[in-house]
Formats: C-alpha cells, sequence, structure tokens
C-alpha cells in the first residue's frame, strides 16, 4: 500500500510532507493521511470546487487578455528639466536566458519565462498570469534587449540597476547579462551588484532545502569574490556613494563572520587601487544592524521586511477561492504600503525600498506568496512619501531608494511594463519624483518678493471674441506682459494681424482643433515655463452657443481677470498670499462633488497617476469655465501626465464627458498634489453655479 500511495502522489512536495509525517507521527498515520489526500485527489474536479459565482470566474478568465483601467502607454517625458536628487535603484534578474545548470535542473531551454507563463488564477481577482507588454518574452543573451531596458528606465526616472549576482566558491551562473554591460560602455547607465550569497535550492522562496549550488564560506571564498567583484566596481558607470562603490550583500547572516569578511573586502580594496567601499546589507530574511558587523548601511528589501497579517483565511471563507488544495499565503498591498509609509528610522543608516507588488505563484503553483490590491495609486503614494522621508533624513549623495524589482516576473514584483498595467508602474517613478521637485519649487518661491513676468495665455478659436479679449485687455507697468496665443492653424496669419495692431509682446502656436482650450494650454505652457514666466492669466474665446447667458458669463470673466484694475488687484493677491496656487473669479469657483458628471471615471483615472484617491478630490473645488489667474508652477502637475495628441478624441461639440472636461477639473487636483490652494479674492465658493446647467450636477 505504502508504494501505491508513492507512485500516486507524486508530487515532489507531497512525497516529502509524507516523509516528515513518518518521522514525526508514526508510518500508520502517515499512511492514513495520505491515503485520505489521495482519495481527494482522485475525486472529479467538479466536486471539489467550491461554491464560487461561476460567472466571476469566467470574467476574470476572459480579462486577463485585456488592459485594465489603469494601463498606461508609452509616454515622452515633457519636462526632462525636473531632475530629482533622489536615485531610485531596481533590483534586476538576470535569469531571462538559459544557462547549462538550468538546462540540467529544470530541462532544456528553462528560463523564468517558463514559470512565469504556467501560473494560473487560484482565486477570484487574483492577477496571473503576468505577461510582458512592449519588451515581449525577451532574451538577455542579446545587448539590444538590455539597450531598450535602460532606456525606459531613463525615460521614467530610475537611476541605475542592482543586479543580483551568484557567485559559488569562484563559480558564477546568470552572469551573461552583467557581463554584457561590463563590455560595452555604450550600455550607459549606473549599476551595482547585490551578492546573493544563500544556497541555490529546488526551492524558490529562498529556504535551504534540497541544495544545486552550495557556497562555501571562508576566507579564502571572501578574497576571491572581492577580487572578481573589482571589475565590477572598477568601470566608471557602477554607483558610488560619495565615491565609494557599493557593494550589497544579500545574506549576512550566512556568513561565518559578516565583520571578518567585512574587513578583508575592506582592507583588499585598499591595496588594490580600489580605495574606500559602501558596504549594504539587506534587510530581506534578517534585520541585522549594519554597525555592528562593519557595514555601512541597510536596505529595506520589500516585502519581506513588514509584518503583514495574512488575510487567506478571509479570501476562503468569502467563497472566492478557486483552487480547493491551495496552501499558499495571502496578503494586502495596502497593509504592506501603510507600513512602509509609517516606518521609524533606526539609529543606523537604512536606505528605504517598496516594491510594485508581489506574488510568487508561478515559482510554487498552489503555495505562492500573494499581494492583493496593489495599484499605480497605491504605489505612487508609498514612493511619494519615501522621496520626502529620504530627501529630508539623508544628504543628496545618499538619497537612494531601492525598488523591488525591475523584472522579478515570477515573483509579481516588476516595473517593466505588463499586459495589465503597462507603463502605469514606471509612470508612478516619474511622475513621482516631478511632483516633488515641483513642491519643493514652491516653497523656495514663497520667500521670493515679486512676481514681475505675466503670461497672458488666450485660446483663440473665436475670431470675434478675441477682438473682445484684447478691447479688456490693458497694458500695465507694474508687470511685464507677454500674450500666449493658440489658435487653429488655418488662423493664425488671421490673428496675427490683429495683434500686430495692439502692441503687446506676443507668441502663436498654431494647433489642431483638439481638446477645446485645455490641450493648447498644455502644449504652451511648457514654453512659457521655459521663459520664466512667473503667474498666468489663462482666458480663451468662449461663445457657449448652447446657453442664452453665454455672453454675460464670458463677459463677467473677462472682466475680472483682464482689465487693468483686476489684473493687478489678482496678481497682488498671489504676490501677497503664497500659499495660493490658483486664483478663481469671483463667483466661479464650485464644488467638485456637485459637477463632477459623466466626468468621473477619466477623474479617477487622471487623479490615480497623479497620486490623489478619489475621496480627497471630491472635497476640492474647481474653476468653472476654466478662466482664471495662477502661479505657473501650480498649473505644471498637468505636464507630467505628458499628454498626446492621441489622447484627445475627435472634437464634435461635446457638452461634457470629454477629457478635456476632466481636465478642466485636474487643473485643482495637480495644484493640490503640490501643496497649493485655490481661492477667490473674498474666500467665497459658489455651490449653485448660475451658468451651468441641471443637466451638469
Amino acid at each position: 500500500m505504502l508504494k501505491l500511495l508513492l507512485q500516486n502522489i507524486t508530487s515532489k512536495h507531497r512525497q516529502e510532507k509524507f516523509i516528515r509525517e513518518v518521522k514525526t507521527n508514526g508510518l500508520l498515520t502517515a499512511i492514513k493521511k495520505a491515503y485520505i489526500l489521495l482519495r481527494q485527489l482522485q475525486k472529479p474536479l467538479s466536486n471539489q470546487l467550491p461554491n464560487i459565482d461561476t460567472k466571476s470566474y469566467f470574467a476574470q478568465l476572459f480579462q486577463q487578455a485585456f488592459k485594465s483601467e489603469s494601463y498606461i502607454p508609452f509616454r515622452i517625458n515633457q519636462i526632462q528639466s525636473l531632475r530629482s536628487e533622489i536615485k531610485l535603484i531596481a533590483f534586476y534578474l538576470p535569469q531571462f536566458h538559459p544557462i547549462k545548470e538550468n538546462d540540467e535542473w529544470w530541462g532544456k531551454g528553462f528560463t523564468e519565462w517558463t514559470n512565469v507563463t504556467k501560473a494560473v488564477p487560484q482565486f477570484l481577482g487574483h492577477y496571473q498570469p503576468h505577461l510582458p507588454d512592449v519588451l515581449g518574452f525577451y532574451d538577455l543573451r542579446l545587448k539590444e534587449v538590455q539597450q531598450q531596458q535602460i532606456t525606459l528606465a531613463k525615460q521614467y526616472g530610475i537611476y541605475g540597476f542592482c543586479y543580483h549576482h551568484y557567485w559559488f566558491n569562484k563559480k558564477k551562473v546568470l552572469e551573461t547579462p552583467l557581463e554584457t554591460v561590463l563590455n560595452n560602455p555604450d550600455l550607459d547607465f549606473p549599476f551595482c551588484i547585490n551578492w546573493a550569497n544563500q544556497n541555490w535550492t529546488r526551492r524558490w522562496d529562498g529556504l535551504e532545502q534540497d541544495i544545486l549550488l552550495a557556497q562555501q564560506h571562508s576566507a579564502e571564498d571572501d578574497i576571491a569574490f572581492i577580487a572578481d567583484s573589482a571589475r565590477y566596481m572598477r568601470d566608471p558607470r557602477y554607483i558610488r556613494i560619495e565615491g565609494k562603490p557599493l557593494l550589497i550583500l544579500y545574506r549576512p547572516g550566512l556568513l561565518p563572520d559578516a565583520r571578518a569578511t567585512a574587513m578583508r573586502w575592506r582592507k583588499w580594496c585598499r591595496e588594490n587601487s580600489i580605495g574606500e567601499i559602501f558596504l549594504a546589507l539587506t534587510h530581506a530574511f534578517e534585520h541585522t544592524k549594519p554597525n555592528e558587523i562593519g557595514f555601512d548601511a541597510a536596505i529595506e528589501y520589500a516585502p519581506n521586511t513588514y509584518p503583514v497579517k495574512p488575510i487567506t483565511q478571509q479570501i476562503i471563507a468569502s467563497g472566492k477561492m478557486i483552487n480547493p488544495l491551495y496552501q499558499g499565503n495571502i496578503y494586502d498591498y495596502n497593509e504592506a504600503a501603510s507600513i512602509g509609509q509609517s516606518q521609524i528610522m533606526p539609529s543606523y543608516k537604512k536606505f528605504r525600498g517598496l516594491f510594485p507588488g508581489w506574488d510568487n505563484e508561478a515559482r510554487i503553483p498552489g503555495r505562492g506568496t500573494t499581494y492583493i490590491d496593489s495599484s499605480p495609486l497605491r504605489f505612487h503614494q508609498w514612493l511619494a512619501t519615501l522621496i520626502s522621508l529620504s530627501q529630508k533624513q539623508f544628504k543628496p549623495s545618499e538619497q537612494f531608494i531601492f525598488i523591488n524589482a525591475w523584472n522579478e516576473w515570477a515573483e509579481g514584483a516588476h516595473l517593466e511594463p505588463d499586459r495589465k498595467f503597462g507603463f502605469s508602474f514606471l509612470e508612478s517613478c516619474r511622475i513621482a519624483q516631478q511632483l516633488e521637485i515641483l513642491s519643493q519649487q514652491k516653497n523656495n518661491l514663497i520667500s521670493q518678493e515679486n512676481y514681475p513676468k505675466v503670461a497672458i495665455v488666450i485660446h483663440a478659436y473665436y475670431p470675434d471674441i478675441f477682438d473682445e479679449i484684447l478691447e479688456n485687455l490693458s497694458s500695465t507697468d507694474k508687470y511685464k506682459i507677454k500674450l500666449f496665443i493658440t489658435t487653429p492653424s488655418y488662423q493664425v496669419s488671421l490673428i496675427e494681424n490683429r495683434l500686430i495692431s495692439h502692441g503687446m509682446e506676443y507668441q502663436i502656436l498654431g494647433v489642431n482643433n483638439q481638446g477645446r482650450d485645455i490641450f493648447p494650454l498644455i502644449k504652451i505652457l511648457k514654453e512659457i515655463y521655459q521663459q520664466h514666466f512667473s503667474f498666468i492669466v489663462k482666458v480663451h474665446t468662449k461663445k457657449s452657443k448652447h446657453r442664452t447667458d453665454g455672453t454675460i458669463w464670458r463677459k463677467d470673466l473677462f472682466f475680472k481677470l483682464l482689465t487693468k484694475s483686476m489684473l493687478e488687484k489678482n496678481i497682488q493677491y498671489l504676490v501677497d498670499h503664497p500659499k495660493v496656487g490658483i486664483l478663481a473669479p469671483e463667483g466661479h469657483l464650485v464644488p467638485m462633488n456637485h459637477y463632477i458628471a459623466a466626468n468621473e471615471k477619466a477623474i479617477i483615472e487622471l487623479s490615480a497617476r497623479l497620486g490623489v484617491e478619489m475621496e480627497t478630490v471630491m472635497k476640492l473645488h474647481f474653476v468653472a469655465g476654466t478662466m482664471f489667474t495662477a502661479r505657473i508652477d501650480a498649473l505644471l502637475p498637468l505636464l507630467t501626465l505628458s499628454f498626446e495628441d492621441t489622447d484627445f478624441g475627435v472634437e464634435k461639440g461635446q457638452l461634457d464627458g470629454t477629457l478635456a472636461h476632466a481636465l478642466e477639473r485636474l487643473i485643482s487636483v495637480g495644484s493640490h498634489r503640490i501643496g497649493y490652494q485655490i481661492r477667490t479674492l473674498s474666500g467665497q465658493t459658489t455651490s449653485h453655479y448660475a451658468h451651468a446647467d441641471v443637466t451638469s450636477r
């Protein structure tokens, strides 16, 4: 019977479990438990499935092939001038190419993609498999692949890669990508190495069972390792901290004497023209204090470092479990993020870290560790917090944040774009950094006494109304005024002729009729910023043909924004109130929740890209009619989103629900995100807007 049982329980994991049961509780008990398991495995699948909603199950299966609402395609950075002192380092897995050892252990042609593609959902709502988007199932033997990765990383604000380095007593595996970098200086991207100094086992969770490649830690091995690593540390691209090459050790607890190892490494480097080195260890499995073993810093290696409570039983109790034999663990990403954001810094130096997601189900089917409900929004908020904390706690040369990971596809931890979210997590990296810079700029500007340069931004769609704007606009000696006009390309000559006679300095940009007055503002905003204008007065040739009071609405706005007395009054108010980013004309500041209408879905998605939750958005106000006075800083968050012509649909005279209508409201969200207020001169808002249609509420 024992032989029969072992033949039918084909899983090596279950066989090992059976043997452990024999040793613990005796042969008879083990046979009884194995027999019960065998009967369960032989039952028809229909009898094993839990009571799940069939429609939900099949809906999930089919939706796996489609993009989520959070999907973002590739974006060109619109404001590359915003460079952060923060250095985002992404851990890099080199396992995406075949090697002799993996062929022997796992089968011919095995790579990490082999694991990735076999993953299936274990419960309703379980995001599996994680499949690559634009980079595809790449092969890291190709230099071109690494060049593509580097190009993307640079575009989205990643400072460098930290390659997991596999060294076993002078034997290296998976070294090809790193060697390719070393041999190709044109792969111009900072890098460092993390010695993954654990044994290589048949398990994928770091535990020491069924060893394939064993470490042989010794004094001789220490010297051999540092001598070989010097090849990388001598490279001018190698990441340094105040001139010291950064060397990371994954698990210091596995060394016989970590302090002695550190001393050997430092001594060898001093004697062999490397100089002083910066030694860091990860807080992955052990939370060793670096100063106690002669290291310089620790690195937060998420998610291993957080005491998150499992919610597995909650998922089972909810009836969402698909696999009745599931033995894994499920956690809430939001709890991990909350813990990560609230971590108190220890007395020693510790670089912060985070992860975009985690799910190693692909490596150990039915037994994985899964963090659910990760999202670009929550990742953005977490990263923004770490950026702010790191800027306060470290000098610029030490402002490192480590992300796990660039490409851990079989662990569900990847910044690389996937088919579900696209470039969303990379967008979060770029935008979070740029918004923090804008926030810091805001704080610097508060101390300035005056803002002499004012840009009058006019979208001139209707030439006759443009004349009306010029009639209301008077010059002032108090500020330097320049007109920035956007108009359909076919009207540039017409508008320019009318400007010449007006006598004011101007700049014209011909645009397509897309995005109403909002997208033209975005297109010309970068130019205004580069010319160092501090204030903007934004107006447009609004007719509102669908309304009977359109003329009254427009004239009221022009009077409150463009006449000499009001223009000077509005600018002076912003000078005197440095915390105010946008000044709305009196009577035109309305609550977001009253007038969100058909724009809610778009606003949710756009606000998430700025790291703002809808709960916060609904408490804000926006300027109805989109004519206002503002600091240019308050509008720059629009540029971080990097809109393109293709984002805006065909103009059909829609009264609501377009991207332009959503952006009309998003202006105040972006301003709020970097710490500005939106007000009127009196401080009053309008609960029920006189010029709003009932249907727009």
